[in-house]
């Protein structure tokens, strides 16, 4: 479906309703599948697809959204996206034995590391940190810290040797680990999740939720709007943000243009400490994904269509968020989105943040004889990261030109 039946900008009133109904003809949706999407009866949506209805604004955005998500049931999908999970043992080198299938040659250590540990461990955003035997802090043990991108660089590795993420928690519970946060990230291809919409609710308070926090975040950078709800605080054992992700790459120079991101918004449930171990444990039990993840959604916010005088709690749910809880649409899986440490990923970060102000430089370079570029080069040291990627990125090119030697 064409994202911009979602509004009115694009085809107002009558022209919106005739692309409107060639889209759902196009994608063979009848009346009676958009009126149970809808919570409305068929006649009375048969009357507004007959343009005898008022097509209000919030009813061709409601009348979009639902057309979305008929024709887009493969458009959510689940990814870990943060773990911190800790070990009762301070030999970290085996810890990292029984948990990466990793070269450890390809491991920077450095005598820096936070949460009031000694030393970490590191590649790209995999992080082991422990304490020194002796030390006062003996009792932290070792922990292993991932953020997205290293969960995604972890995910390079798990898809190489045919393992899965329910491998790698195994592991973690094999050496009793304690998981002290692990997040989980929805993201939406299409649509599905409504942030604006969403944001309305809260601010008229048509939900029923466990939280005791809430509120909306409005970023405006470089002439865009970046919308972002957030359920709980970051201290709260249960913490729920749903943002427009594409806005955000954005904001990050990750991407020219907000729509040439894959993802248009995510949607992630932060746990901590005791609700963390006991989600892993259910997560492990049932290697269901979307059970355990919708289980804490349902159980800790609901969003509702308010009716008269009724109970928040009795009222039905939002159409919108029903949708997205999981009606009408395919089951949502753990999935993958591998990204291996390369060379490409610092090119990348070098043209989008480093390369302008480098052409600045050598213009100036240029016109006054300098070559301040040439001597910050010269003045530079690699940190113990950097020096691991060269020694990797060095043995590959020797490896790969053995390999074309031996087939000349």
């Amino acid at each position: 479906m064409d994202k911009t039946m979602m509004n009115g900008r694009d085809h107002t009133g009558h022209g919106w309703l005739v692309e409107f109904r060639r889209q759902m003809t196009g994608a063979g949706i009848s009346q009676a599948q958009l009126a149970a999407q809808l919570g409305m009866t068929r006649s009375y949506v048969n009357r507004l697809l007959n343009g005898n209805g008022a097509l209000t604004e919030e009813m061709q955005r409601r009348l979009g959204h639902a057309l979305l998500g008929l024709t887009n049931r493969d458009s959510m999908f689940i990814l870990v996206d943060y773990v911190r999970v800790r070990f009762n043992t301070q030999d970290a080198e085996y810890v990292f034995k029984k948990l990466f299938p990793m070269n450890r040659d390809f491991f920077s250590l450095t005598e820096k590391a936070f949460y009031g540990y000694d030393y970490t461990i590191q590649r790209g955003d995999i992080s082991i940190m422990s304490t020194r035997v002796g030390g006062p802090n003996t009792k932290l043990g070792t922990i292993v810290e991932m953020h997205g991108s290293g969960c995604r660089q972890l995910e390079a590795v798990l898809v190489r040797d045919g393992l899965t993420w329910f491998d790698f928690f195994q592991a973690c519970d094999d050496l009793t680990g304690i998981y002290k946060r692990v997040d989980f990230a929805i993201n939406d291809t299409v649509g599905i999740i409504d942030i604006p919409h969403l944001i309305q609710k809260v601010e008229k308070d048509e939900l029923v939720s466990l939280f005791k926090s809430k509120g909306a975040i409005e970023t405006i950078k470089k002439g865009c709007v970046g919308k972002t709800v957030q359920f709980g605080s970051p201290q709260s054992l249960v913490q729920m943000i749903g943002y427009q992700k594409d806005i955000e790459q954005y904001f990050k120079n990750k991407i020219d243009y907000p729509e040439d991101s894959p993802i248009l918004n995510r949607f992630e449930v932060r746990l901590r400490d005791q609700r963390a171990q006991k989600a892993m444990k259910e997560l492990l039990a049932c290697q269901d994904a979307e059970a355990v993840v919708f289980g804490i959604i349902n159980h800790y916010l609901r969003i509702v269509t308010p009716q008269g005088s009724k109970n928040l709690a009795d009222c039905p749910l939002d159409p919108d968020w029903q949708t997205f809880i999981g009606d009408n649409r395919n089951h949502l899986k753990l999935a993958m989105q591998p990204e291996p440490i390369t060379l490409d990923s610092v090119l990348n970060w070098l043209k989008k943040q480093v390369a302008p102000s480098l052409k600045m430089v050598q213009q100036v370079d240029s016109l006054n004889g300098t070559d301040m570029i040439a001597d910050m080069i010269n003045a530079a040291e690699f940190s113990p990261q950097q020096k691991t990627l060269l020694k990797e990125v060095l043995e590959q090119a020797q490896h790969d030109n053995e390999k074309k030697q031996s087939n000349e």
